[in-house]
């Protein structure tokens, strides 16, 4: 099982599935406290092992692209710090008229 959750990916995962699962405890209707404890154990596993398998089916990895001691070499698919979180894709077009 390879990693491809990133350290602030992580700490948010666990932080979020702590208070999910809390929730689910003190909630008191029988499918919100299963929804909650169902997604925030979801969230605490992935958090905790550092491994997402809708991550890894969506080819995504935000560890980063080998720059820091959380990151490793391989896919870059984490955004950059000069793109701000947002994720660019370069679509080829041909042109429909001729340059001669």
């Amino acid at each position: 099982m390879r990693q491809n959750v990133g350290r602030m990916d992580r700490r948010a995962r666990i932080a979020t599935g702590a208070a999910l699962v809390g929730a689910g405890i003190v909630s008191r209707g029988p499918v919100r406290s299963a929804a909650a404890l169902g997604v925030g154990g979801t969230m605490l596993a992935t958090g905790a092992t550092g491994y997402c398998p809708a991550y890894e089916l969506a080819d995504v990895d935000t560890r980063g692209n080998g720059d820091g001691p959380d990151d490793t070499a391989g896919r870059e698919t984490a955004p950059d710090a000069d793109h701000h979180g947002e994720a660019g894709v370069t679509i080829p077009v041909e042109s429909d008229t001729d340059a001669d």
